[in-house]
This record gives C-alpha cells, structure tokens and sequence, in this order.
C-alpha cells in the first residue's frame, strides 16, 4: 500500500492536485462487519483532469498491486475536477494478520538474442505484483508467445484447467515456490502429471528439495534472463524451437 500512496503523490505533484494549488483528501475507515480497510484519496481544486490514454508503469502500480498482491479492490475516477480513488484491503492482509515478506527486485535486462520459449505460450506464478510484471517481461524476452501470470493455486489451477479445454497446455511455467502461507507443490504436482516442464523460482536459498519432481530447476531470487537460460537448457528448450 507504501507504493500505491507513492506513486498517487508522486502524480498528484507532478499533474495532479498539488502540481497546482488544489489539496488532497486522504481517509480511511475499517468497514464493521468485514473488517476491511477502505482508504480513499480525493483530490480538489487542481488542473483540470483528463484520463490518460497510456497506462505507464506507475498507473499500472496504483491499479493492480492491490488486488494482485492482496486480493483487494482498487479504482481510480478521473473526474475532471479531480483524480478520486478507493482501495479496500481484506482484513486478512492488514499488519497484524499476517508477517510480511519481502522480494527482491528481479534486474532482468541483458543482451543476447537466445529465445528458448519462441512461440511457445508460459505460467508465470508470483505473489507479488513487482516481481510478476518484470517475470513477465522476462518471459517475453526469451521468445513466450503469451504469459499468463497469477498470484495464487487456486488461479494457477484454474488457468490449466481452462487451458486443456481451450488452447491447449502450457508450454512451461515458472512457479514462485512460496506463495503467502502456501506453496506451489499442488501447481507443480499437476503439472508433472500433465507432462509440463517447470521451474521453481524461490528467495530462500538453494535449499528447496524438489526430489518429489525430479530434475526441476531451481532459480534463486534476483534472477535475470542468464538464470532463466540456464533453466531453459536444463529442461531441453533450444534457442527459437522446441525441445530436442
């Protein structure tokens, strides 16, 4: 939440409400029955506000990091008199229910041209909104025709079984080992039986002990494109195709 507030302020200096001489209501209250926490920012008396056609990576930030990472809700109202926008956290995800977890950024820019996953469609499985969108760019630097990134088992679950009655498997996933107060061994035991090669991604070491699975590769957190290479050759992806 941190980084929603930051970027919403960082905006607001820039083209919003404090750019001007407007003002900035900032509230909260904790709803009775849920327990949820709703927190909402309004803004008066600045310029004139337009929706913006682009979604740049702070937009991106304000309107999924909550729902993706937490569960919660997030909109954002671009009237014209001033930006309006709600969050609501689950009670579950507010300090105190649960210990947080902190993730290291993944520095994924490099050179090279290997494109292991040419043409070939990826699950991306990652708790944490951050990590996803550069996992995701990752992914599609190494050649994924589509990635299809969730936070969770149960989405993970739901997203391979719609894909064997649509377009088909998928052709690798890479799996976040430690998901909140689960883990990924349930993702990771249907796509073995499915015959989905898979890599487990983790920022606890090289410890995991993925012997139920086989020869799977293990990545440790940060990661970058040359790690990813590595796991690609381990389970038999060549440069541009398929497997030998």
């Amino acid at each position: 939440m941190a980084l929603v507030i930051h970027e919403l302020t960082t905006n607001a200096a820039k083209y919003g409400a404090l750019a001007d001489s407007g003002t900035v209501d900032l509230s909260w209250e904790i709803e009775r029955e849920s327990g949820d926490l709703v927190i909402d920012w309004r803004e008066r008396d600045g310029p004139e506000v337009r929706e913006p056609g682009h979604r740049g990576f702070g937009s991106t930030i304000i309107e999924r990091s909550i729902p993706y990472d937490l569960g919660g809700t997030a909109r954002v109202d671009f009237h014209r008199q001033g930006l309006h926008a709600r969050f609501t956290l689950p009670a579950r995800s507010i300090a105190g229910v649960a210990a947080a977890r902190a993730h290291g950024a993944l520095p994924i820019r490099a050179e090279g041209g290997c494109t292991p996953l040419a043409g070939k469609d990826a699950l991306l499985v990652e708790d944490s909104m951050i990590i996803a969108l550069d996992g995701e760019e990752a992914l599609r630097d190494l050649g994924a025709r589509s990635v299809t990134t969730v936070p969770s088992v149960r989405d993970a679950l739901r997203m391979i079984d719609e894909r064997m009655t649509g377009e088909g498997l998928f052709d690798f996933a890479l799996l976040d080992y430690n998901l909140g107060v689960t883990t990924s061994a349930p993702i990771a035991d249907r796509l073995a039986e499915l015959g989905v090669r898979f890599a487990f991604a983790t920022g606890y070491g090289e410890g995991l002990d993925t012997r139920a699975w086989g020869d799977v590769p293990v990545i440790t957190k940060p990661y970058g494109l040359k790690e990813l290479r590595m796991a690609m050759a381990r389970l038999g992806f060549v440069s541009g195709s398929g497997p030998e």
